[in-house]
């Protein structure tokens, strides 16, 4: 097979599935830079990084960037270097079946929508469930891949609990400490069934999450009623 070339703006691994062709020999960028845990403390740059990894960004309710109105982004890496996830409730309008000729001519089972990652040009990735097929563990029970034969083994099942993407959403270098201070996120805990259960009406469901423990912190009140406003 003729080596490929990548796109500007383009991280791939070797093997890895980019915008819709298996690129060869090219140097990974985020998708594979590590092993990723839970949230820590990193030293960078003589002061202290509390690392996001494996949490949830919600975009505040006055974050009005079109490309992240609204959006619950899953935090894959988070270190002094900047910061990758995706972006988990934003389906496209197309379903993996129509494109995977363009991509492999293995089988593709799976009908599920391709999701709209970010506005970052980069390889198809999955995040998936099944451990044997982890290129990168995101959270317990939540793996990434970006290699070609992962996702075509992925594809292939349909039982399988995955979801596609295209495009990423990155930042540099203490971007999104920047705008973290500025209000435009806020954070919880990634969870499988959040992660995978991550449509359209995913961004209230979490929002309301983030507000009722607030409201049990600060109101010390042991369950908040299904609509408090109006009591």
């Amino acid at each position: 097979m003729r080596r490929l070339v990548r796109p500007a703006g383009c991280s791939c691994r070797a093997g890895a599935v980019c915008c819709g062709k298996v690129t060869r020999g090219l140097r990974s960028g985020w998708a594979c830079a590590g092993r990723a845990g839970r949230s820590g403390w990193i030293v960078s740059r003589g002061r202290a990084l509390n690392s996001l990894q494996g949490h949830l960004l919600v975009a505040a309710v006055d974050l009005r960037d079109p490309n992240f109105f609204h959006t619950v982004v899953l935090l894959i890496r988070h270190d002094e270097n900047g910061a990758f996830g995706v972006v988990l409730n934003r389906p496209s309008n197309t379903r993996l079946k129509e494109v995977w000729s363009k991509i492999s001519k293995s089988l593709c089972a799976t009908n599920e929508l391709l999701y709209v990652g970010g506005p970052v040009q980069g390889p198809l990735l999955a995040l998936h469930c099944n451990a044997e097929l982890s290129q990168l563990p995101v959270i317990p029970g939540v793996y990434l891949s970006t290699d070609s034969e992962e996702l075509e083994l992925l594809a292939a099942d349909a039982q399988q609990r995955v979801k596609f993407f295209i495009g990423y959403a990155g930042w540099g270098a203490g971007q999104l400490e920047g705008e973290m201070e500025q209000g435009s996120w806020r954070t919880i805990e990634a969870t499988p069934d959040l992660v995978f259960e991550g449509d359209e009406a995913l961004w209230f469901r979490v929002t309301r999450q983030i507000n009722d423990a607030l409201l049990v912190k600060h109101l010390r009140i042991k369950h908040v009623p299904e609509a408090p406003w109006l009591n």
